[in-house]
């Protein structure tokens, strides 16, 4: 009979090597689009994306005055138009109708600005550059349909009623095949339509037509994608929502209380579910503001580098609604130093093989 001790000794070791094989197992999720930048369209509370808006996130101008390419990833998103009428559930009760997702789609194909402002601002870029050594992918947000809603509209000459879930996934279905008519009657010759965004970050409320949704995707050819917020329910079943990526939200640039520590504690996370991580910022980081947050920015570099996640990690960066075009027409030299080191480290990305 074996003793008690030993018993113990056998369940410790065995505890322990569970512990081990899942560290050796966490990894963070890589994609061969390693740096998607989020570009918020629609609302007239947002920029245009104009060509000239659209540039510094296309092509960055170190201080010596060398240029090179930048994200190889775009994501086009919105949560609102503006006036009250919203695409994501989370943001309020007010659920968009058919009109104004196809105002949406209107926004994001507008000639000039958002997508067709990134194809032809990349021609341009070409010219001086020579070819970039990627194809740009696009990625476009769905609207999400609000559950109790009746009068959004008429598919085929059929009412939708978004109490029930074949309408809802009916009517998502519907903008997946409008964003694909839209991107191949646009001519985009310098773009791919990498696949779609769930808008929800807080998975509960449509949890049940993801994974329909994600099969209609994959039908198509394309790739889903979400970015959960830091305390949000649901990222550590991202995969059986039929998501191909997801990203962490650290969540600590916004707040001067969230302790640095979390920055670390979002990158265990993420590795432990196999996610990326999202790098943040918004229009705070300028030097010239009173009470900058430039710090918090060179925290994520600093903490990204050593917990590996430039290495090891495919990144989103939300960067408000248009903090690279304040970077770009700022005098102050301390806002190009410390972007010079994000882009620095995003074009030597590129020679990493995802």
């Amino acid at each position: 009979m074996k003793s008690p001790c030993f018993i113990i000794l056998s369940l410790w070791l065995a505890a322990f090597a569970a512990s081990a094989q899942q560290a050796a197992l966490a990894s963070f999720a890589t994609n061969a689009v390693s740096d998607i930048a989020l570009c918020y369209k629609g609302s007239p509370k947002h920029i245009e994306w104009t060509e000239q808006e659209i540039e510094p996130y296309v092509v960055h101008k170190f201080a010596n005055g060398k240029r090179d390419w930048l994200f190889n990833g775009f994501l086009f998103l919105e949560f609102s138009d503006g006036m009250g009428n919203l695409f994501a559930p989370n943001w309020g009760k007010n659920g968009a109708d058919k009109k104004k997702w196809q105002w949406l789609l209107n926004r994001n194909f507008e000639h000039g600005k958002a997508v067709c402002a990134l194809n032809s601002c990349i021609s341009k870029q070409k010219k001086v550059l020579g070819n970039p050594p990627f194809t740009h992918a696009v990625i476009m947000a769905l609207p999400v349909p609000f559950p109790g809603k009746t009068d959004w509209g008429k598919i085929s000459g059929k009412k939708m009623n978004f109490n029930k879930q074949k309408d809802q996934i009916s009517a998502m279905k519907w903008y997946v095949d409008q964003v694909l008519q839209r991107f191949t009657q646009a001519k985009l010759g310098n773009l791919r339509l990498e696949g779609f965004y769930w808008i929800d970050e807080n998975i509960q409320a449509s949890a049940a037509i993801t994974k329909v949704i994600s099969s209609y995707i994959h039908s198509k050819g394309m790739r889903f994608y979400w970015i959960p917020y830091f305390s949000s329910r649901g990222p550590e079943n991202w995969k059986s929502y039929g998501f191909d990526f997801a990203y962490l939200q650290p969540n600590y640039f916004f707040n001067k209380q969230v302790p640095r520590a979390r920055l670390s504690e979002a990158c265990r996370r993420a590795a432990s579910l196999h996610m990326g991580m999202e790098f943040e910022v918004d229009e705070r980081v300028l030097h010239s503001r009173a009470d900058s947050f430039a710090p918090k920015m060179a925290d994520y570099i600093d903490d990204f580098t050593t917990n590996g996640v430039f290495n090891k990690s495919a990144v989103a960066y939300y960067l408000g609604t248009d903090v690279l075009v304040r970077i770009n027409r700022s005098t102050d030299t301390a806002d190009h130093v410390l972007f010079d080191r994000l882009a620095g480290i995003i074009a030597s990305r590129r020679r990493i093989k995802w």
